[in-house]
């Protein structure tokens, strides 16, 4: 009898797998990762992330009455912080995503720093003075509010001459130094008004700047302390673009809609367009599918003759997901400008595409998180409400 042997295959590269398969970590699956012997001690742990969460936030949502509260004058706190609340211009926080230790908790947070911005671009608006050309400006005012000076006296006297004696009041000479401190005052006030904002501008980039300090953040780590019973120890990560995360992202959208001064279709537009799609080499795709020759995408071509770009690209060639290839936006619920509660509207808008281009473009096979996620994405799911009911809101952020 013949030996039945089974057949073997010959490893050649018509029948190559492609690449390695990307595993993400595990605090990117789940936003968080723990070990422990007795199963009970996890039933608390996605309560716990979600606590932490909200202390995170509130914590940089926090603001001071003596410096952000002069910026809206004549108004009541409570309407102060309605429109606190309802202003996109603040430090965005994403979910927290938790890697836990034995005697450590690490804590990432992706932050978009908004407030600092707004504040920085206000400042740089403002043409100021030369330290040189302040003193001679000033000198220049003193010789021009002299003159004015005795000639309002000389009016006032005239004017107050009859109500000092009828009132029984204050002296001529009392008046008039009051008189003459105000409108000093206010002289110099509308001349250095510049300089005077733009200290008050400064002080409010300092107040942002002392939120990540690590004498005040310590404030912070006590009290997650408290909920993980272990040390704890944060990992700030700012994001230069608001779409490259999707939490950062989808938080942001759900602050315009709510407010009722923007329109739904012009805040999704707007929101889209700040995203640029990426220019793929569509010949260097055709090349990884047929003839298993790997190019790095979405790189500008001229600097690769370079010697640097050449020793960069030994290490970005081996990352995943080093750019942004699509958003989707899904919105629904009560979404109507008009105080009634209307019939619920759903609106979609998306900008480049979801896919992952190793399995859809480049016949590669994935990982798939959680048995159906892609790792290529970003999902967030957030709810809201405001007076005529509540919405939901589903945002896709898509990597390649």
């Amino acid at each position: 009898m013949k030996n039945k042997t089974k057949p073997t295959h010959a490893i050649t590269e018509s029948n190559y797998a492609g690449k390695i398969k990307h595993y993400p970590p595990a605090n990117k699956e789940w936003s968080g990762s723990i070990y422990a012997y007795n199963n009970n001690n996890t039933k608390l742990s996605p309560y716990s992330d979600k606590l932490v969460s909200k202390l995170v936030r509130g914590y940089f949502n926090s603001y001071s009455r003596v410096l952000e509260g002069n910026i809206i004058k004549k108004r009541s706190r409570r309407y102060r912080l309605i429109r606190a609340r309802l202003s996109a211009n603040r430090i965005l926080v994403s979910r927290a995503e938790v890697k836990h230790t034995n005697d450590k908790a690490l804590i990432t947070v992706y932050i978009y720093n908004n407030d600092y911005r707004y504040y920085k671009n206000k400042l740089d608006n403002i043409v100021l003075y030369n330290n040189n050309n302040i003193f001679k400006s000033i000198k220049q005012a003193e010789l021009k509010l002299k003159p004015k000076l005795q000639y309002n006296r000389s009016n006032l006297y005239s004017l107050l001459y009859n109500k000092t004696f009828a009132v029984g009041g204050k002296s001529l000479e009392s008046r008039f130094n009051m008189y003459e401190k105000k409108y000093i005052r206010d002289f110099f006030h509308k001349f250095l008004r510049k300089e005077i904002v733009s200290i008050y501008y400064k002080q409010l980039i300092r107040f942002n700047k002392l939120k990540f300090e690590k004498q005040y953040v310590s404030s912070l780590s006590d009290e997650i302390r408290k909920i993980y019973n272990k040390n704890v120890e944060f990992n700030f990560v700012n994001l230069r673009y608001l779409y490259l995360n999707s939490s950062v992202f989808s938080s942001a959208l759900v602050i315009k809609i709510r407010n009722r001064r923007n329109k739904l279709l012009t805040a999704l537009q707007n929101s889209l367009q700040m995203f640029d799609l990426p220019d793929i080499n569509r010949q260097a795709v055709y090349n990884q599918i047929y003839n298993k020759n790997t190019v790095i995408q979405n790189l500008d071509l001229k600097s690769a003759r370079t010697s640097l770009y050449n020793e960069l690209t030994k290490v970005i060639g081996s990352m995943r997901n080093k750019s942004v290839s699509g958003v989707r936006i899904e919105i629904a619920g009560r979404l109507t400008k008009r105080n009634t509660a209307a019939r619920a509207i759903s609106k979609l808008r998306y900008k480049g595409n979801i896919k992952d281009m190793d399995s859809s473009n480049k016949g590669l096979s994935t990982v798939m998180m959680r048995g159906n996620v892609k790792s290529n994405l970003q999902y967030t799911k957030l709810k809201s409400k405001w007076r005529i009911g509540s919405f939901g809101l589903k945002g896709w952020v898509s990597s390649s």
